[in-house]
């Protein structure tokens, strides 16, 4: 692509994400401003019409005043639809590193990345254990203070709450992995971790509160839900890195693209007790997760499938304030055409069932073309992949796990 057209389309985006925002900010007012013009077009007919009466209300001019409500009502929830996910988490790759930059970020071809490595992948060749703490998380003071806004910043998204494990501590010895753990659930990671930029009074934000930076708190001293979640990228066998064009009512990156699995940690899929779990629970978690997103069978297309084989990382996710992440990388013996007709026959399966997918169109790209556009820089000022002459915007906390993964991967 051209460096012109590049240019351009970054600007006009950035534009774009600024009048959302505004708009946003300023909802209510612009409602109000609607109010005051379909009681101008009512005044207007009063006042210069001579034969007009109020019964006349109820003919053209309530009719008028009335439809121009409802459409202008419509396109506002369309605008907050749009316009939420940019007033929940900053999606601003240079910020967001410049505001972490005493961590150890993550660097790809010169590029800072919002993420910091907690576990390598030689790490996951020890043994792990995992470590109960049975103190369940509580939401931090300023969050209760400012609840009511909080949830009202997730007005347009599907949520429905759940048990998650929230990652305590994490330790490393020559050996050895321990990992304490505790319930949390996914209401306390949207009003904490997905909340992170939302305005409160006083010019306040939980980030600028709680995660101000140079420096990133540790997790055992975090004030966050902090649940773990998993990034999965799926490279099918005619080596086409697998996308996902998530829905516009999930509560992170919406109609962006996202990479083939993006989930939590269930402990619904646990076998043992939640005080009990092990890392065949979690390695059960993230096999029901796969068939849930990608309509496959794990056990059935990826045998060898472990924590232990297939992860890349564990790191903080500094978009989110910090939440850990597994990273990890599948090699599917399928082709793209044949995972998209598995997900097509899920879909059906998920419309008569009523299950819950990120959603409803898989999009691929080859491996070789995904890094020479990382390579060449330009997609994390303006997080749009191009795809068979096609732009996708690409959720940035997603474009932050490719790069982590094509830095760890440099050769394919």
């Amino acid at each position: 692509m051209k460096v012109g057209i590049l240019v351009k389309k970054k600007k006009d985006w950035k534009i774009w994400k600024s009048l959302c925002l505004f708009f946003n900010d300023w909802l209510n007012l612009f409602r109000l401003i609607v109010v005051f013009i379909a009681l101008a077009i009512l005044i207007h007919f009063s006042r210069f019409d001579a034969d007009f009466t109020w019964l006349d209300l109820f003919d053209i001019p309530l009719f008028v005043s009335i439809l121009f409500l409802i459409i202008a009502e419509g396109a506002f929830k369309v605008i907050k639809n749009i316009t939420e996910d940019l007033a929940k988490v900053s999606e601003d790759f240079v910020s967001i590193s410049d505001k972490y930059k005493s961590e150890p970020l993550v660097e790809y071809n010169g590029n800072k990345i919002p993420i910091v490595e907690i576990l390598k992948k030689e790490d996951f060749k020890k043994d792990f254990s995992l470590t109960f703490n049975p103190d369940a998380y509580v939401l931090p003071d300023l969050c209760m203070t400012y609840l009511e806004q909080l949830i009202d910043a997730h007005g347009k998204s599907k949520t429905y709450n759940q048990d998650l494990i929230r990652v305590d501590n994490i330790t490393s010895s020559n050996d050895k992995i321990n990992i304490t753990y505790s319930k949390t659930t996914f209401f306390n990671s949207l009003l904490t971790n997905r909340s992170q930029d939302v305005t409160l009074p006083n010019n306040l934000s939980l980030r600028r509160f709680y995660e101000p930076g140079p420096f990133l708190s540790p997790l055992n001293n975090s004030q966050y839900s902090n649940h773990l979640g998993v990034n999965i990228i799926v490279i099918t066998d005619d080596h086409k890195v697998i996308f996902v064009k998530r829905s516009k009512d999930i509560s992170i990156g919406k109609r962006k693209l996202g990479i083939s699995v993006g989930a939590s940690i269930k402990p619904k899929y646990f076998e043992n007790h939640f005080s009990q779990i092990g890392i065949s629970d979690i390695e059960n978690s993230i096999k029901e997760e796969i068939q849930d997103e990608l309509g496959v069978s794990p056990d059935e297309y990826f045998e060898s499938f472990s924590l232990k084989r297939n992860t890349v990382s564990l790191f903080s996710e500094l978009f989110e304030g910090g939440k850990p992440q597994l990273l990890m990388a599948l090699k599917s013996p399928l082709t793209f055409k044949e995972h998209n007709h598995f997900f097509q026959e899920h879909l059906s399966k998920e419309k008569s069932e009523k299950m819950i997918v990120d959603g409803k169109e898989l999009i691929g790209i080859s491996d070789i073309e995904l890094k020479e556009q990382l390579d060449n820089g330009e997609i994390f000022k303006s997080t749009l992949l191009k795809i068979d002459s096609k732009y996708f915007e690409i959720s940035p906390a997603h474009l932050a796990v490719l790069a982590l993964y094509f830095n760890i991967n440099k050769e394919l």
